[in-house]
């Protein structure tokens, strides 16, 4: 199964956003989580938190930032009841950065999570965790992201050399 979840972001100023990760997973496990069915087309509710906690990374397959970024990945450090703490790994211009970020959970709405990061960028981007990276994200997930973003410009930046530009642990 594929899933999806909404974010949402806050700049500096401290106004909220909602940013959508169409966030994938290919799992066998019995979650309650959100799933794209591809005959029905509709959505189940997902918690967001659920697809977070795992040890595994989760990689930026497509993305509408229009930075330079080549290859992205986010890696959990601490969840809590409320919040997650995780490093957002990105090779951009050539060399790799580091930066530790913060999300808090929406108690309301399980499929949202909040990312305090700098900046005023909305960006949407379609993220798979690492055991299912190396096939494309199902049709009905990439209808879903496209269908969300409408018009706007996407990019793909996850290709198989990004397993060895960000590396794990590095």
């Amino acid at each position: 199964m594929r899933r999806a979840s909404v974010l949402s972001t806050v700049n500096r100023s401290g106004m909220q956003k909602e940013v959508l990760a169409a966030i994938l997973v290919l799992s066998a496990t019995d979650f309650t989580f959100a799933m794209l069915t591809n005959s029905i087309a509709h959505l189940v509710p997902m918690n967001v938190k659920q697809f977070v906690n795992t040890s595994e990374r989760i990689w930026t397959y497509k993305t509408t930032n229009r930075g330079f970024v080549r290859c992205e990945v986010v890696e959990l450090e601490r969840i809590y009841e409320l919040s997650i703490v995780f490093k957002r790994s990105l090779y951009i211009s050539g060399r790799r950065q580091d930066v530790r970020l913060r999300g808090v959970f929406d108690k309301l709405h399980k499929r949202r999570m909040t990312i305090m990061e700098r900046g005023d960028v909305v960006r949407y981007d379609l993220r798979v965790r690492n055991s299912s990276v190396h096939t494309a994200p199902c049709k009905s997930c990439r209808s879903y992201y496209y269908n969300v973003i409408k018009y706007e410009p996407s990019y793909k930046i996850y290709s198989p050399g990004c397993q060895r530009a960000l590396k794990q642990g590095k």
